[in-house]
């Protein structure tokens, strides 16, 4: 098994699909390089859905303008969601008065660009072949990487609209299910194997969620992290390996839809074991965890679980998952004429990594062992490279290579008792994400073009 993974993971790149079944094929740095601000608007594929009605009451509308509504709601509004209606009301063909209520609330929701992975670092690390072979085990297909205009009037309409139907609620099948929301007043149906394809997931699965639990998870996590696994206090730079720890923080941007990604939760953990469980003898005796999900249906309903996110908290409120709903878009040949677009690209780049205090100086990689805080030259492929040995992923490096933590100083004038200072290649705040925001619009790569849900705790193990 290791030395078939091996060979698998060589060949990453530009490679026949007859190899891989073909829902499933194997993808290369070029299905990932369209730049936002560059990707096709409009699909010209054949098998794409044709061109649908401009727009259904309560559009034609200014964006600003909010949509009257003749129902008097609870004075708590969290009252109504508690009834369940909002997501357990039939599906109609209309918008209705809680699309309404949701879309007069995401109306105030900042939206953001998604953060991708950026390719230039990746490549400048030596870590770009690694990370996208453990994306194609996962079978995550492009949405960790491949760049989309945003257009933040549709992404409100579709957040506030959102639903997942199933032929048989009490017993999901990806198969039977569908994505539903609205643009413009007009309702749209996307099975979740069209999703599937559209983002490159293996569509024949049937599973709606990952499992809700891990019996050999600190087992499992022994093998690359540090100390006792818990789902509600393991944050990501207690992964010690660059790539695993890269590679869990892309996928919490995008896949799982987090806003500010640093815990490691459950989910996170099964994903690993995705791309890793092959990797592992059987003579360990991992638990078997069930890996019929459907990527498309995991997505679908973390979608909807961001429904009631602008009525929680007080505050400013903002969401990044915005332009991976480009892609369903275009399938739909959804008009972008007079929407106001965003074409900045957001990426997981050097600045990025360095306000997550994950990257020093010039190329230092930081991480934590049970030893202590250590940094490390980089590029290093011999130590970094991810080739289907379940020993690499421990990232135990020779003692030579590390480079001490910078030390911490106090401003002059500070009381003894008073807190350090940080110098600037200083070990801050590991455990946290980044403190300002990064972005990039370079991206050195065409793309082609692309083919063309209930609150559940399960999904936010």
């Amino acid at each position: 098994m290791t030395s078939q993974k091996k060979k698998a993971r060589m060949s990453v790149g530009p490679s026949s699909s007859s190899a891989v079944p073909p829902h499933r094929r194997r993808f290369s740095t070029a299905d990932f390089s369209t730049a936002a601000g560059h990707s096709q608007s409009q699909p010209e594929s054949d098998a794409a859905a044709p061109q649908s009605p401009i727009h259904q009451f309560p559009w034609p509308k200014h964006p600003k303008e909010k949509i009257p509504s003749q129902r008097v709601w609870e004075n708590d509004i969290n009252m109504e969601f508690t009834k369940g209606d909002f997501i357990n009301r039939p599906f109609s063909p209309d918008w209705d008065d809680y699309d309404t209520l949701f879309y007069n609330v995401w109306m105030y929701v900042e939206i953001l660009p998604t953060r991708f992975g950026n390719f230039g670092l990746m490549q400048c690390l030596q870590i770009e072949k690694s990370v996208l072979g453990l994306l194609d085990d996962i079978g995550l297909g492009t949405i960790c990487c491949r760049q989309y205009d945003l257009y933040p009037e549709l992404v409100k309409q579709f957040m506030a609209s959102v639903r997942v139907s199933y032929l048989h609620e009490r017993k999901r099948n990806a198969h039977e299910g569908a994505l539903i929301f609205f643009i413009c007043g007009v309702r749209y149906s996307l099975p979740l194997r069209d999703l599937c394809d559209i983002y490159g997931f293996d569509n024949d699965l049937t599973g709606v969620s990952l499992p809700g639990q891990f019996k050999d998870s600190q087992i499992f996590w022994s093998r690359f992290g540090n100390g006792i696994y818990d789902s509600k206090d393991e944050v990501h730079s207690e992964i010690r390996h660059l790539v695993l720890q890269y590679l869990v923080r892309l996928i919490s941007s995008t896949l799982l839809c987090k806003m500010d990604p640093g815990k490691m939760r459950l989910s996170e953990l099964l994903l690993l074991y995705h791309a890793l469980h092959d990797f592992f003898p059987d003579s360990l005796g991992f638990e078997q965890v069930d890996r019929n999900v459907n990527f498309g249906a995991v997505f679908a309903h973390h979608l909807v679980s961001l429904k009631t996110k602008p009525f929680t908290g007080r505050g400013h409120k903002s969401e990044r998952v915005s332009s991976l709903l480009t892609p369903i878009f275009e399938h739909f040949r959804i008009s972008f004429e007079g929407e106001e677009v965003n074409t900045t690209c957001f990426t997981m780049d050097k600045t990025y990594l360095k306000n997550s205090h994950w990257l020093k100086g010039n190329l230092l990689w930081c991480f934590i062992d049970d030893t202590g805080q250590h940094m490390i030259q980089l590029p290093h492929p011999a130590l970094t490279e991810i080739t289907g040995e379940h020993e690499e992923i421990g990232f135990h490096p020779d003692p030579s290579l590390l480079h001490a933590a910078p030390r911490t100083r106090r401003q002059r004038g500070s009381p003894s008792g008073s807190a350090p200072t940080q110098t600037e290649d200083e070990f801050i705040d590991l455990a946290g994400g980044p403190t300002v925001g990064s972005s990039s619009s370079a991206f050195p790569y065409q793309l082609p073009s692309p083919p063309p849900i209930p609150m559940e705790k399960q999904v936010f193990q």
